[in-house]
Protein backbone atom coordinates (compact mmCIF):
# COMPACT_ATOMS: atom_id res chain seq x y z
CA UNK A 1 0.00 0.00 0.00
CA UNK A 2 1.38 3.40 -0.95
CA UNK A 3 0.92 6.33 1.40
CA UNK A 4 -0.16 9.59 -0.15
CA UNK A 5 -0.04 13.07 1.36
CA UNK A 6 1.16 13.80 4.85
CA UNK A 7 -0.33 10.80 6.64
CA UNK A 8 1.32 9.52 9.79
CA UNK A 9 2.66 5.96 9.59
CA UNK A 10 0.13 3.33 10.61
CA UNK A 11 0.53 1.60 13.94
CA UNK A 12 0.97 -2.19 13.78
CA UNK A 13 -2.47 -2.68 15.38
CA UNK A 14 -4.17 -0.41 12.83
CA UNK A 15 -2.32 -2.13 9.97
CA UNK A 16 -3.64 -5.53 11.19
CA UNK A 17 -7.19 -4.16 11.40
CA UNK A 18 -7.02 -2.61 7.92
CA UNK A 19 -5.62 -5.81 6.44
CA UNK A 20 -8.50 -7.77 8.00
CA UNK A 21 -11.05 -5.31 6.59
CA UNK A 22 -9.47 -5.49 3.14
CA UNK A 23 -9.72 -9.29 3.19
CA UNK A 24 -13.47 -9.23 3.99
CA UNK A 25 -15.98 -9.97 1.25
CA UNK A 26 -18.32 -7.08 0.44
CA UNK A 27 -21.43 -8.99 1.51
CA UNK A 28 -19.98 -9.64 4.99
CA UNK A 29 -19.54 -5.95 5.82
CA UNK A 30 -22.31 -4.68 8.12
CA UNK A 31 -23.53 -1.34 6.77
CA UNK A 32 -26.84 -1.34 8.68
CA UNK A 33 -25.77 1.69 10.73
CA UNK A 34 -25.10 3.80 7.61
CA UNK A 35 -28.24 5.50 6.31
CA UNK A 36 -28.91 5.27 2.56
CA UNK A 37 -28.29 8.40 0.52
CA UNK A 38 -31.55 9.39 -1.12
CA UNK A 39 -30.84 12.95 -2.19
CA UNK A 40 -28.01 13.26 -4.71
CA UNK A 41 -28.54 16.98 -5.35
CA UNK A 42 -25.16 18.44 -6.16
CA UNK A 43 -23.63 15.00 -6.68
CA UNK A 44 -20.90 14.76 -9.31
CA UNK A 45 -19.70 11.71 -11.24
CA UNK A 46 -16.06 10.76 -11.62
CA UNK A 47 -14.66 13.04 -8.91
CA UNK A 48 -12.53 10.27 -7.39
CA UNK A 49 -11.73 8.34 -10.56
CA UNK A 50 -8.43 8.89 -12.34
CA UNK A 51 -7.96 6.82 -15.48
CA UNK A 52 -4.20 6.35 -15.02
CA UNK A 53 -4.29 5.64 -11.31
CA UNK A 54 -2.78 2.28 -10.41
CA UNK A 55 -3.20 0.44 -7.14
CA UNK A 56 -0.44 -1.74 -5.76
CA UNK A 57 -1.43 -4.66 -3.60
CA UNK A 58 1.15 -6.29 -1.38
Amino acid sequence: MTMLGNSDPLTPDLRIELDALEAMLDDTVDTSDAPPTRDWTGGRRGVFFHRHQRHKHN
